[in-house]
């Protein structure tokens, strides 16, 4: 999205060309006689605008090191060699005063311990208001004050005003981190450098600080790297993933096929050093297909007796992530905001904030005819979800013929996803009023699947169904998945139907994420208040976790 208006920033280099290159570089502690010590060596790679790198290694690997050198902040007593580009400048030859000047304008860093990256002395506005004014000093004072509040809200601070008068000590450890973030953005820097942010931070920080890296990184355009020991860390926030060890790099790749398949044997080890609840983690979380980053839907709303208006956030900083050939479920009471994000996951309602990602591109850069291909709907009601005038044949084929199928094409495609939903010949030129509701959902399902999406956004599926009706939904949902690799994002009030289906399950509360986790977790343990209250008012708690013989990963489908 490149720089704000006003910013002075300059245009970002091609996409072709890396913003960031690294080439051969070579950090030595220790001079002359005295004892050497090798921090890094021979490491290269390239960084594109909007791309985050995870670069990860056990302490000493030569992390830190590498990032000490990139931003000419190594002490006295270590030489770097190897060519650093940043554009087309060269850094390591440079001058003090050229990398000085770069700093902090291009190229910026957030360190691991905040509250030491702040001055303890001085208001945190007025450390933002200095950082600006050091590459802007004719900034007129109006102006540093808007900017300086901007930052804040950008890096989700409220009361932006009221904070910048406040002291680091003041603020909370997720809040100083995210202080220090807008420090470093404070110029529009073309890299961001964050070594081991999220370290001190309990797991719902660090899930607030890691959305906020992803959405600078595709909001800005800008190229982040994150330093790190925690691969739950990469799964859930890098592109790319380069591993180092005794200051190699000894691989790298994207972060998937780094998940699914390491190659190192220094790689394998760090994975298998993870806790046995983030390796189940990691087993499923590749790049996400689907994903939402603080994702905000507010309307005006008039209040009652009186004629001013107030606003209602029935979706307030949402971030989920769906994976490839998974289940994730969105649980909650009715009116909680769950069918306006499947509306603003699907591009049918503009959020007011955030982004929603496609495979990784923001969804508003996706043209119309991919995202229906990519992303289908079943709706909750299937009695108004299909058009009473059109067979169950016609409805299936429409899809088809919209994206340029021959009439005659798409009537037989349509004959044989109805057939694989189990309607009989006679049964697939009836119109809606001539099928019974599982019948009904069948065909729902068949005009989804017609495009052959990679997301199904499920909305209530099978609430309106008896309770035989909905086990064969629910089974020939699972047989879908299984064979087509489908991902889901399941949305239900029904824990029962959830506990059955879901891989992972994200609770929402008034518009807002209170918990997420695995199926097993958040039934097993629930951490916030509004989750055991719905699982203790939840009808049969010993409720089986598939359907019988449709297990994940037996390979089996059974109907």
């Amino acid at each position: 999205m490149g720089a704000q208006p006003g910013s002075g920033r300059e245009q970002h280099c091609p996409p072709s060309t890396p913003v960031l290159s690294v080439r051969g570089l070579r950090v030595v502690y220790g001079q002359g006689e005295r004892a050497t010590t090798i921090a890094v060596d021979s490491l290269d790679f390239e960084l594109r605008s909007g791309e985050i790198l995870a670069v990860v290694g056990e302490s000493g690997s030569g992390k830190t090191a590498a990032a000490l050198a990139i931003l000419g902040l190594l002490p006295a007593r270590a030489v770097a060699t190897g060519e650093v580009r940043l554009g087309h400048r060269e850094l390591l030859g440079a001058p003090a005063r050229v990398r000085h000047s770069l700093r902090g304008r291009h190229l910026a860093a957030v360190f691991q311990d905040a509250m030491a990256g702040l001055d303890p002395v001085h208001r945190v506005g007025r450390q933002l208001a200095d950082a600006v004014r050091a590459h802007r000093p004719r900034l007129p004072r109006a102006a540093v004050l808007t900017r300086v509040e901007s930052l804040l809200t950008e890096v989700g601070i409220d009361e932006p005003a009221r904070r910048a008068r406040q002291y680091p000590h003041e603020f909370s450890g997720g809040m100083r981190q995210r202080a220090a973030i807008a420090l470093a953005l404070a110029n529009d820097p073309q890299v961001v450098i964050a070594d081991e942010i999220t370290t001190a931070l309990d797991v719902t920080v660090q899930a607030q600080v890691l959305a906020l890296l992803r959405r600078i990184a595709h909001q800005r355009d800008a190229a982040v790297i994150i330093i790190t020991h925690d691969l739950a860390v990469v799964a859930d926030a890098a592109d790319r993933v380069l591993v180092m060890h005794a200051g190699r790099a000894v691989e790298q790749a994207p972060v998937d096929r780094i998940l699914a398949s390491p190659q190192h044997p220094r790689t394998v080890e760090l994975m298998v050093a993870q806790p046995p609840e983030r390796l189940a983690h990691l087993a499923v979380a590749g790049p996400s297909l689907l994903a939402t980053i603080d994702l905000t839907k507010r309307y005006r709303a008039r209040r009652r007796g009186a004629d001013q208006k107030a606003w209602i956030d029935a979706v307030a900083d949402v971030t989920l992530a769906v994976h490839r050939g998974e289940t994730l479920a969105l649980v909650g009471e009715s009116g909680c905001g769950k069918t306006t994000v499947a509306r603003l996951v699907l591009g049918l309602t503009q959020p007011t904030a955030g982004t929603v990602l496609l495979d990784g591109r923001p969804l508003v850069t996706v043209a119309p005819a991919e995202r229906y291909r990519r992303c289908q709907l079943v709706f909750q009601d299937p009695f108004t979800a299909l058009d009473p005038r059109m067979t169950a044949r016609q409805s299936v084929a429409e899809p088809l013929e919209v994206h340029g199928a021959p009439p005659v094409e798409a009537a037989e495609r349509a004959g044989e996803l109805l057939a694989r939903m189990g309607l009989h010949p006679d049964e697939r030129d009836r119109r809606p009023a001539q099928l019974s509701g599982g019948q009904l959902q069948r065909v729902g399902l068949a005009r989804a699947l017609a495009l052959q999406p990679e997301v199904l956004v499920l909305d209530e599926p099978v609430s309106a169904l008896d309770a035989a009706t909905r086990a064969e939904a629910l089974t020939l949902l699972t047989e879908l998945q299984l064979e087509a690799g489908l991902s889901y994002l399941f949305i239900s009030h029904d824990l029962s139907v959830v506990r059955a289906m879901a891989d992972r399950v994200a609770v929402m509360h008034r518009g807002r994420i209170v918990e997420t986790g695995s199926t097993e977790q958040v039934f097993g343990q629930p951490g916030h208040t509004y989750t055991r209250r719905l699982i203790a008012a939840m009808p049969g708690r010993k409720a089986p976790r598939r359907p019988p013989g449709m297990e994940r990963g037996s390979g089996v489908c059974e109907s």
